[in-house]
């Protein structure tokens, strides 16, 4: 049976991971990892999962960032990981038994994500091969928008298809305000990225990063059983 690594990120989100992660940890089995990203988070959500002392828990930090680089927190997350199966999940959406059941059949030579009207795009069930081979996500984006579909469509071009899950989260309500990455509207972030998109896809049809050490920074804050075991890191 394949091992899971489910990813998530916070940052000024501690209210929603103090909800997020025991519901994780309770639909995860005891093959998989929670890899949790404290991406400088003010409410130091990290230090908060690492002591609940249990085993199928990686924290990974990371201090002085002041504003949030969705992409940036992702890799480190991935870059940690060691199950088959990467599960990339923002931190407001809670997960169930029944949806990482359908993760653990992901369909050979394919991808899952959730359906768009829930909006979270940037939900993706991939193979950890698959991610090492496109060079995690874009670190080139600024801001909000178009990260999660380029990061699609270069699955698209490795050759994965794409599958609707049946399975959908559970969207956790907000309190205060995440941090964000710049004081300009999403839009125009989104149509920044949109024409970037199409200049890094010139560059390479699938792989990206390209030229750039990515995923780097970050500390264990501490490791999960399958981390040790693999003796990754």
């Amino acid at each position: 049976m394949p091992s899971i690594s489910l990813i998530t990120y916070c940052k000024g989100r501690k209210h929603e991971a103090e909800e997020y992660v025991p519901a994780t940890l309770a639909a995860l089995s005891d093959l998989d990892e929670l890899v949790f990203v404290d991406y400088d988070d003010p409410g130091e959500s990290g230090r908060w999962v690492r002591d609940l002392a249990e085993e199928r828990v990686t924290v990974v930090r990371i201090a002085d960032m002041e504003w949030f680089h969705v992409n940036h927190a992702r890799n480190l997350g991935g870059l940690a990981a060691v199950g088959d199966i990467l599960v990339f999940s923002d931190v407001d959406f809670l997960v169930s038994p029944e949806l990482i059941r359908e993760c653990r059949c992901l369909p050979l030579r394919s991808y899952c994500v959730q359906p768009d009207d829930l909006g979270s795009l940037g939900f993706v069930v991939c193979l950890r091969a698959d991610f090492v081979e496109l060079n995690g996500w874009e670190e080139a984006f600024v801001g909000y928008g178009r990260d999660d579909l380029h990061f699609h469509e270069c699955l698209d071009s490795l050759g994965r298809t794409a599958v609707l899950m049946r399975t959908r989260l559970v969207p956790v309500p907000h309190q205060g305000e995440q941090v964000r990455i710049l004081g300009v509207s999403q839009n125009i972030s989104a149509a920044f990225n949109s024409r970037l998109s199409r200049a890094l896809r010139m560059m390479h049809s699938y792989r990206m990063n390209i030229g750039r050490n990515w995923g780097k920074g970050g500390r264990f804050l501490c490791r999960s059983k399958l981390s040790e075991e693999t003796g990754h890191g």
